[in-house]
């Protein structure tokens, strides 16, 4: 009987171990998943941020084709007003009484000058501004490209490190509690055989006592 109950504590024992193996293998598993959706989180803001900030580029795409209408249009109105400048400067040939027609020409030819300064320092503008949401856009790009190599690489280290540490050793010593619970319920078998035997033989004693002690009686009831 105390072996038969030793039996039944040690298997006991060994379920409640399997089932704690297996809350920590749903915990690992539930930390891994969590990982995982959170580096999806990461990757979608990385996506959000590049799309805004092509978004933004195509803004400042359109403004540059903006200002390259209003350039467009001011070297329109420069060669006009070269054109009119070369008149008067016709008309005062011709007209050499004229007092004014210098003075007109001088200030024609300063504001043209104002002018060329005013679109050449647009363009250079326009020109840097370009240039920096393309270095813009280049160093975002391949911070991107950094941060989902290091996500992935990552999350394939935290798999691996799953599956050699965790996963292993798990099935491997779930495994030997499964092989040691089928020994000792096998155990367990023979013993409760072995206890069936015992009781049948003390069941026999029992009888055989009841007999001697029946013949016993007789004899003494004889003499």
């Amino acid at each position: 009987m105390y072996g038969s109950t030793r039996v039944i504590k040690e298997l006991h024992q060994l379920k409640m171990q399997k089932y704690q193996l297996m809350a920590e293998l749903d915990r690992v598993t539930d930390e891994a998943l969590k990982t995982e959706e959170e580096l999806k989180k990461e990757k979608e803001n990385y996506n959000t941020e590049i799309k805004a900030l092509s978004e933004s580029k195509t803004r400042q795409e359109l403004q540059l084709d903006e200002l390259g209408q209003q350039v467009k249009e001011l070297e329109t109105k420069r060669m006009v007003r070269r054109d009119e400048l070369r008149q008067l400067e016709e008309q005062q040939k011709i007209e050499a009484e004229d007092d004014g027609t210098e003075d007109l020409i001088r200030d024609k030819n300063k504001q043209l000058k104002k002018m060329r300064r005013t679109v050449e320092r647009k363009k250079q503008e326009l020109q840097q501004e370009k240039k920096r949401a393309d270095e813009m856009e280049e160093r975002f790009r391949d911070d991107t490209a950094d941060r989902d190599r290091e996500s992935e690489e990552r999350l394939e280290r935290t798999n691996w490190e799953h599956n050699r540490y965790v996963m292993k050793p798990l099935l491997k010593k779930t495994k030997a509690l499964t092989d040691e619970d089928k020994a000792l319920s096998e155990e367990l078998r023979k013993t409760d055989i072995e206890i069936d035997l015992y009781k049948e033989k003390v069941l026999l004693l029992q009888e055989k006592n009841r007999l001697l002690a029946w013949e016993l009686e007789e004899r003494l009831n004889s003499c």
